[in-house]
């Protein structure tokens, strides 16, 4: 005989159930709204048959590589977000009229000077002349060396790159790091490959691309060629 504790006791449990199954319901919608993964799923492709497909499939649908690119990606999407938004914060800082010394008024006065066309056409190189003095003076390995360290100080790229990552051994520790860098083009084998397509690149590269900057920066043509196989030759030492 079901007693009237025990009766309430069953309506008791089974409102509990009967919330605790909507209230699961209501989690599971709001992590299929909200998990990216779960959104990018197509489902028209079964897991076994191509789980790529499967699992990035509609992701891919959405996000046609552009016509720009000859790749694309989440992280592209990321670095594409970050940069709108950098733009407009600057932009914004542009129109303030921020107070004088503020942190708005800098940035905007910062970006301004990059966008000015008229005015860095104006200037030309005398901003990097003392820059370009000093890599002039060097006469050893120690001054090589000591130049390298200043230009790391003001952001340019040398043959050897120096940054803080996570240690490979020992993921709770950042190191500094130093690695191979300042080669103009994207690894070693574009320098050594002797395929057609690697050589046509980097005869382009060569006869054409820096000449020209070199010839930007004030050199003569005929010195402009002779520093290129210049940096040709030393970027294959690096390399």
């Amino acid at each position: 005989m079901i007693t009237k504790f025990a009766f309430s006791n069953t309506i008791l449990a089974s409102a509990i159930g009967i919330l605790s199954l909507s209230s699961c319901k209501d989690k599971t919608k709001i992590y299929a709204d909200n998990d990216v993964v779960f959104k990018n799923l197509d489902t028209t492709v079964k897991p076994g048959d191509d789980f790529f497909k499967y699992a990035n499939g509609g992701w891919l649908k959405k996000n046609p590589i552009p016509a720009a690119y000859s790749s694309w990606g989440i992280g592209n999407v990321v670095v594409e977000e970050l940069r709108d938004r950098l733009k407009k914060i600057n932009e914004d800082a542009l129109t303030a009229h921020a107070d004088k010394g503020s942190n708005t008024q800098k940035i905007g006065d910062f970006y301004f000077s990059g966008m000015d066309t008229v005015a860095i056409e104006k200037m030309g190189l005398d901003p990097l002349k003392p820059e370009l003095d000093k890599i002039d003076q060097i006469k050893n390995v120690k001054d090589l060396a000591d130049e390298f360290a200043h230009l790391h100080t003001i952001g340019v790229e040398t043959p050897i790159a120096v940054g803080v990552g996570q240690d490979a051994k020992n993921s709770g520790k950042n190191l500094l790091q130093l690695y191979q860098g300042g080669i103009g083009l994207p690894n070693r084998d574009y320098y050594f490959n002797t395929d057609p397509h690697s050589v046509a690149i980097r005869t382009d590269y060569l006869e054409k691309h820096l000449p020209i900057i070199y010839k930007l920066s004030g050199l003569s043509s005929d010195a402009a060629i002779a520093v290129s196989k210049k940096n040709l030759r030393s970027r294959k030492i690096v390399g």
